[in-house]
Formats: structure tokens, C-alpha cells, sequence
């Protein structure tokens, strides 16, 4: 885990794997998290990263009321370039994201 915390703080980018031959990752708007995911970040059992991607790197997708990110990388690569805008529960050399502009709405 340090090791992809570090290279995503580094390079700015998110690697994604393949799953059933399908390269893409999936993430949640800041407004669309889900409340079973609450308490897992808010007691430090869940490391996250806050980040912004360029729109055309993503996909909406709706399931019922939620509402969530597809990512898919450039043809040929494994990687989603991204901003970071900081870490939840990361150790301490890393940014730690400040809510108080775009705060974390759990649903």
C-alpha cells in the first residue's frame, strides 16, 4: 500500500488494473459517498486519495439513486493521469485533504 500511495503522490496518476480483460477503475463523486464507507475513513481504517481527473477520462454511471465514476485510461496504458488534492488516513509525509472547500457528503 505504501508503495501505491507513494507513486500516486509522486506521479500523479492512478493505476488501473485489468478485470475481465476491461481496463477501468471506479470512483466516487465527493457528494455521492456512501455511507457504509463513512466509518471506515472517519476512524482511519480506510486509506483514500481526493483527486480531480479530466473529463474525458470519465465515464458517469448511475445505479438507482448512486451515482459514481468509470475512469478509463488512455489506449495502451494502465495509467489515469490525475490532480491530487491530498489523502485520508495516509501516513503523515503525505497531503492530507482539507473538506472544507469540497466536503465529503456521505450518503
Amino acid at each position: 500500500m505504501a508503495q501505491a500511495i507513494h507513486d500516486i503522490h509522486q506521479n500523479q496518476r492512478l493505476y488501473i488494473r485489468s478485470r475481465g480483460g476491461h481496463l477501468a477503475a471506479f470512483a466516487h463523486y465527493l457528494d455521492q459517498v456512501p455511507a457504509s464507507k463513512q466509518e471506515a475513513l472517519t476512524n482511519g481504517a480506510r486509506i483514500a486519495v481526493v483527486f480531480e481527473v479530466e473529463d474525458a477520462r470519465l465515464t458517469d454511471v448511475r445505479r438507482g439513486d448512486r451515482r459514481f465514476a468509470r475512469l478509463d485510461p488512455s489506449l495502451g496504458s494502465p495509467y489515469v493521469s490525475i490532480k491530487v488534492l491530498g489523502f485520508l488516513n495516509a501516513p503523515d509525509r503525505y497531503p492530507v485533504y482539507d473538506d472544507a472547500i469540497y466536503p465529503i457528503r456521505y450518503r
